[in-house]
């Protein structure tokens, strides 16, 4: 069944990429993640300490909380994440937050990391949304490195 999906989430990379709407990549009974395709790139900044700068991928994931969720009780709705995949090492790091409460209306916004270190980037456990993102952001920087 991962598999299956994984195949399905490639192989539909050019035509979601169009696409304005977020795509779900995980649905269970707390909570709802989708990624953002319209913001796969290329990350702009630098990474103190990295490699190849052309490796380095960013996207940003939803997660919706539902009611009896832990999150979802304390009033944070969702919170969109800025994530950043180094496909030289398979790892990745979370950029910054923003928390919206069951209106959609934003509470806060958290930026988690200032100076971006090598060291900030961590292994994925394995078969969680995490690596799933790393997955399709290194998929897709692979494409791009074969059209250069």
């Amino acid at each position: 069944m991962k598999r299956l999906f994984i195949g399905f989430l490639f192989g539909s990379i050019s035509f979601l990429a169009s696409a304005t709407d977020w795509y779900i990549m995980e649905n269970t009974p707390s909570v709802k993640v989708d990624i953002d395709f319209d913001s796969i790139g290329r990350y702009k900044g630098k990474v103190v300490g990295g490699g190849n700068p052309l490796n380095y991928m960013t996207t940003f994931v939803r997660f919706s909380y539902k009611p009896g969720s832990q999150q979802y009780d304390r009033g944070d709705a969702s919170i969109t994440y800025q994530y950043l995949s180094d496909c030289n090492n398979n790892m990745s790091t979370v950029l910054s937050g923003l928390y919206r409460d069951v209106n959609g209306n934003p509470i806060r916004t958290a930026t988690l990391i200032e100076v971006l270190n090598q060291n900030d980037f961590k292994t994925p456990y394995p078969n969680t949304v995490n690596q799933g993102v790393i997955s399709l952001l290194c998929y897709v920087n692979s494409k791009e490195n074969e059209k250069r």
